[in-house]
């Protein structure tokens, strides 16, 4: 008798036909029958969202389609919400009491200490554990963490904010189905209202959840291409952005552009992988530059595979010509070390002290030669006029992007103006070229963010070549870094927080270009420090007194 139910089920058992498309089917995750799918455009595969002839006969949704009935729902539910807005208070009260440090910090940590264990299922609690379960006191408090977290990431219009607005919306609906981007994002929206507050104990249970999910994510590097691993990867770089740990954050984006590498360009031509990779792809580029190594973004398919769908904005269009800087300093500092060691070979065992083969200048002792990368030492006239007819080459390259795209930018134009955006701010002086006299330029102000985070990193690109010895005049040398400092007002003063790290890199140019103990570069400290008692973050002035001070930065990345 009590084998018979099993005969008969397994007698009976049919094969049921499948009507999600193939990936879901064959990943065993919810699919919602719209071609695409959107599990497949999540994942940056929605060429490959195919359904089977069972699932054409029931008639899946085109995409085109679904929208139109999404729009109408959401019509309706505006009328909906409007007529309840009056009933209802706007905010849930767990959430209103949630305005002071202490109050935040004692429900999300009675609510973690509260939190039933999981144990396993009786046949007594299948029932209740059916039904629909309302959320945790933790769960509503990460929630509305999150919320604050995006909101504040993301305050601007689409065109300045949009990227990383879409990240962040779609990693918080991934995070219900994937326990490292729950932890993740748990981690991230702690540490960033417990910046905002300056609560250290908030932070501790940041700091709790960030444990939890890089332990999970240790488990889930076995497969690098996981698109939870990247997104994950991508909450962790802005949990260090609100942490200050300049390290941390060096690890994270660095290891992003490994995983990036493993993933391949294919898989990040939509959804929330190709949004990451035009997000991050700055601090990439300006990195490879600062470290003078080649990188596998200047290959053919990493610059028009991800853009298949979508044109180039005028920040992309730079970092295009931008690359093949990292490119070229690596292959004129290789000549260099190579020159050197053929000119001394019984020395090696010094040479191995002081020189390595990455090419690091030894300018420990002067910051302010800035020829000292190249020019006279290519002592080959060959190689000496290639590497020349190089860097004029890339030189004009940047030129031409500037007068084709900066000086015809649909949204606006730079424009000198001498408003005061903020009376805290450092005040910037220079000096006239010609008469040395110290005077107070107008400052620099834009249309939006991208401009002066485009025009910013171009003047600095340029800086950096020009270290060679073969571009750029002292006194244009001069004039672009301050061009630089006279843009860091308007942009600091209109800039989320997450979007500071932008003009890391040009601040550090700017740095280097100015003489020790002048005047400019006692304004790039001040701003350093202002960015601290803001922020309440010493990343900027750390950074800039280590690579100023000729500190190896490749051991703060992790490179040998």
């Amino acid at each position: 008798m009590s084998s018979s139910p099993t005969r008969i089920t397994a007698r009976g058992a049919k094969k049921r036909p499948a009507f999600s498309c193939s990936n879901c089917y064959s990943r065993k995750v919810k699919c919602d029958r719209v071609k695409p799918c959107r599990a497949c455009c999540l994942r940056g595969i929605p060429t490959k969202c195919e359904f089977s002839r069972a699932a054409e006969d029931r008639g899946y949704i085109q995409q085109a389609e679904y929208i139109d009935h999404l729009e109408e729902r959401c019509h309706d539910l505006r009328r909906q919400l409007a007529a309840a807005k009056s009933a209802r208070p706007t905010k849930s009260r767990v959430v209103q009491k949630l305005t002071d440090s202490d109050q935040i910090h004692t429900a999300v940590v009675v609510a973690a200490k509260h939190k039933q264990p999981k144990r396993p299922p009786d046949a007594s609690q299948s029932l209740s554990q059916s039904l629909p379960q309302s959320p945790s006191p933790e769960d509503v408090i990460l929630d509305h963490f999150a919320s604050r977290l995006i909101d504040e990431c993301c305050p601007l219009s689409k065109r300045e904010t949009g990227t990383k607005l879409f990240i962040l919306s779609d990693a918080y609906r991934m995070k219900s189905t994937s326990p490292l981007l729950a932890a993740a994002f748990g981690a991230a929206s702690l540490v960033f209202v417990a910046q905002q507050h300056q609560d250290k104990r908030l932070e501790i249970v940041g700091y709790e959840h960030y444990g939890r999910a890089m332990k999970l994510m240790r488990q889930e590097m076995r497969d690098q291409s996981s698109i939870e691993v990247f997104v994950a990867n991508f909450l962790f770089v802005l949990k260090e952005v609100f942490s200050g740990d300049h390290e941390a954050l060096a690890r994270h984006i660095f290891g992003a552009m490994q995983l990036l590498k493993v993933r391949t360009a294919q898989q990040h031509k939509a959804g929330v992988g190709q949004a990451i990779f035009m997000d991050m792809r700055i601090f990439w580029v300006s990195g490879a530059i600062v470290l003078r190594r080649r990188l596998f973004l200047a290959e053919p398919e990493w610059l028009t595979v991800p853009w298949d769908n979508r044109p180039k904005d005028i920040l992309h269009c730079l970092l295009d010509r931008a690359i093949g800087v990292s490119s070229y300093l690596a292959n004129l500092d290789k000549h260099l070390s190579s020159k050197k060691d053929f000119s001394n070979p019984d020395d090696h065992g010094d040479d191995n002290d002081n020189h390595n083969h990455d090419g690091d200048d030894d300018d420990d002792d002067d910051d302010d030669d800035d020829d000292d990368d190249g020019g006279d030492d290519v002592a080959d006239p060959v190689h000496s006029l290639t590497f020349r007819t190089q860097a004029i080459r890339l030189d004009a390259s940047l030129l031409e992007w500037k007068e084709k795209h900066a000086d015809f930018y649909p949204y606006g134009y730079c424009y000198e103006s001498p408003t005061v955006l903020d009376d805290t701010f450092p005040l910037f002086q220079c000096r006239d070229p010609k008469t040395q006299t110290i005077f107070t330029p107008p400052l620099l102000h834009y249309p939006d963010l991208l401009l002066p985070t485009a025009l910013c990193t171009y003047w600095a690109v340029r800086l950096s070549l020009s270290k060679t010895g073969y571009t750029l005049t002292a006194e244009e040398r001069y004039v672009f870094a301050c061009n630089i400092c006279r843009s860091l007002q308007f942009y600091l003063d209109k800039t989320p927080r997450c979007f500071i790290y932008r003009i890391l890199y040009p601040i550090i140019l700017a740095s280097e270009t100015f003489p020790a103990g002048s005047l400019e570069r006692t304004f790039i400290a001040e701003v350093c420090r202002f960015l601290d008692r803001r922020y309440h973050i010493g990343i900027f002035f750390t950074l800039i007194s280590k690579i100023t001070g000729s500190a190896d930065l490749r051991s703060m990345v992790g490179h040998e």
